[in-house]
């Protein structure tokens, strides 16, 4: 006998086919679609630039020019959106 637990594994597997494997944020896997493409963590390190007479270059390093982490994900399945609450919670 077969469970409706086990169908349901069957076709989510089904589903998932040629994906990527699962990443796992916090305590929540995602999977297919739902893991970014992008994840951006920060910003870019400024750099400022110094022509002195003569022709001589300064380049100064002043650090990071922050941006704050992001991301963009499809949750699927039916409890999506509580994922997703979840996730915002840790950010």
């Amino acid at each position: 006998m077969v469970s409706l637990l086990s169908i349901e594994n069957v076709i989510g597997s089904i589903g998932r086919y040629g994906t990527t494997a699962p990443v796992t944020l916090g305590s929540v896997p995602l999977y297919g679609m739902e893991i970014p493409d992008v994840l951006t963590n920060g910003g870019q390190q400024r750099l400022e630039v110094h022509w002195l007479p003569g022709g001589t270059k300064i380049v100064d390093r002043l650090g990071n020019d922050p941006a704050r982490f992001s991301w963009n994900a499809r949750f699927t399945g039916p409890n999506a959106m509580a994922r997703a609450q979840l996730l915002a919670q840790m950010l």
